[in-house]
């Protein structure tokens, strides 16, 4: 959902933001609100990956499973 959703509405709402600000729409403000926003969503996004990879991994070591089997194969 963040990668399909979140991030990319954010995007949106940034570069809106920043045609509204040249032409006098939106205050630097707003931009930057929407520019934090975005970047709040990014980092979300880094995160959920990073705890889905570290859930894989210790799953694919208690099964035993490559690079976690001994030899290194399974």
């Amino acid at each position: 959902m963040l990668e399909t959703q979140s991030v990319p509405d954010a995007r949106s709402a940034y570069d809106a933001s920043i045609r509204g600000y040249e032409i006098g729409r939106f205050s630097l403000t707003d931009t930057l609100d929407a520019r934090r926003s975005l970047i709040e969503a990014q980092i979300a996004l880094i995160e959920a990956k990073r705890t889905l990879l570290i859930h894989q991994l210790r799953l694919a070591s208690l099964v035993g499973a490559a690079p976690f089997s001994e030899g290194g194969q399974s």
